[in-house]
């Protein structure tokens, strides 16, 4: 993936994780009747209790357990596998209050491999909204985030002889201003975000260093959108989102900073018992000041929708595009695509289990290079207690890049338990 992707898009890349034994668990519950089942989209088998602290409700979790991989390396000849200690702890805190609101999240992913240390996976996402009820018709809102990630040694704008992923981090701030007028409500944002790029260990014994990758994001943004339509609720929106880089690109000499602009028109779907979600149409537009071809657009997408054929059973289509960084020799930028549906049941009260695929493209703008993945998997948590639970999960992972020199497959399986408040 390439390393200056939009953070969203980056994100949706690479969700299927826990679960283990789907196919066994299930082929031993008998089918139980609609009185013995959960509502997936409410319960998700057992809620957390929550510890009430003056006005706030806690939600402290964690996950502890196993994990095993057939290629820790993602090498097309050199496989390796492996096994690991997994733990995420997760905290959330929401509040009740009459007039205002705040919700807090904070997660994190740390494997700890037995052979392959250097190979150690490393995520987080720590953030916090801040709603401001100034009137019954003026809103305001603020947001801070913070984001780690790491890249893979399969991509191509890592190096060959590479020793460790790399390890980035997002640093962002955003604040809004909501004025509902009844039929017509208009929102205008406006924030930063901060993108910085680790550095890389190469098996001669340097580091690439990669300071000439950090940029700096900001955003200013309106979005209109009518209320009064029966079941939809069609909107408008427009943004500018320059990126510019803190210093020149070490292979070409001059910095690669752009102006950059994007309208979507959409619609979100009132909540119902069998729709919701929100879809859109984008336009985005990107011009690169100092690059040979300076000039990135397409139309796109953006969509997240949840259908319940059974209250037992959600089904969720998320997609989305956009126009991605990338430090590729040759290539002025990326056109990104990903598409995902996941399928959850619950076959029980206490037995939720979900089947997810996902698509992902990259085009390189400029040179012909195309990176594709796909992955599959299955995922189920079988409470025990309300704060207790088994969990599982098999991913399936196919990575495909032009020249085929860095392709891979990989097969993952966690085992583990859940604990929560």
């Amino acid at each position: 993936m390439n390393p200056g992707a939009p953070a969203a898009a980056r994100r949706r890349g690479t969700a299927i994780r826990s679960c283990l034994g789907a196919a066994a668990l299930i082929a031993v519950c008998a089918w139980p009747n609609q009185a013995q089942a959960a509502d997936v989209m409410t319960t998700e088998a057992y809620e957390p209790l929550g510890i009430d602290v003056g006005g706030l409700t806690l939600y402290p979790s964690l996950e502890i357990g196993g994990v095993y991989t057939d290629n820790v390396r993602q090498s097309r000849t050199d496989r390796r596998s492996d096994v690991g200690l997994r733990l995420k702890p997760i905290f959330e805190a929401r509040s009740d209050w009459n007039r205002h609101g705040l919700e807090v999240h904070a997660e994190s992913e740390h494997v700890l491999y037995a052979k392959e240390s250097r190979q150690n996976i490393d995520n987080a996402d720590i953030g916090a909204t801040y709603r401001l009820d100034i009137r019954r018709d003026f809103t305001a809102e603020f947001e801070a985030r913070y984001e780690l990630q790491q890249e893979g040694l399969a991509q191509p704008d890592i190096p060959v002889n590479a020793l460790d992923p790399r390890k980035d981090e997002t640093y962002r701030i955003r604040a809004g201003l909501t004025y509902d007028a009844g039929r017509i409500a208009a929102t205008i944002r406006g924030g930063t975000s901060w993108y910085r790029f680790g550095d890389v260990r190469l098996s001669d014994g340097s580091v690439q260093v990669n300071k000439d990758l950090n940029y700096t994001a900001p955003l200013a943004e309106l979005r209109v959108k009518y209320q009064d339509a029966p079941i939809l609720t069609p909107y408008i929106e427009a943004a500018y989102v320059p990126r510019i880089y803190d210093r020149p690109d070490d292979e070409l000499g001059v910095k690669r900073s752009s102006d950059g602009a994007r309208f979507a028109i959409g619609a979100e779907f009132e909540p119902s018992p069998i729709w919701r979600g929100m879809a859109a149409l984008t336009y985005e537009i990107r011009d690169y000041r100092h690059l040979a071809r300076k000039m990135v657009e397409g139309v796109g997408f953006d969509a997240n929708v949840i259908w319940r054929p059974r209250q037992i059973t959600a089904v969720t289509l998320d997609a989305s595009s956009g126009i991605g960084e990338t430090n590729v020799t040759g290539a002025t930028a990326t056109r990104d695509f990903t598409v995902g549906l996941r399928v959850d049941h619950a076959f029980r009260y206490n037995l939720i289990a979900a089947a997810m695929a996902r698509y992902t493209l990259e085009d390189y703008i400029g040179i012909k290079l195309t990176e594709q993945t796909w992955s599959a998997g299955l995922d189920v948590s079988y409470f025990l207690t309300p704060r207790l639970a088994v969990i599982g999960s098999y991913e399936f992972t196919d990575y495909t890049l032009t020249g085929r020199t860095r392709d891979y497959t990989e097969n993952r399986v966690m085992v583990g338990v859940k604990l929560q408040q």
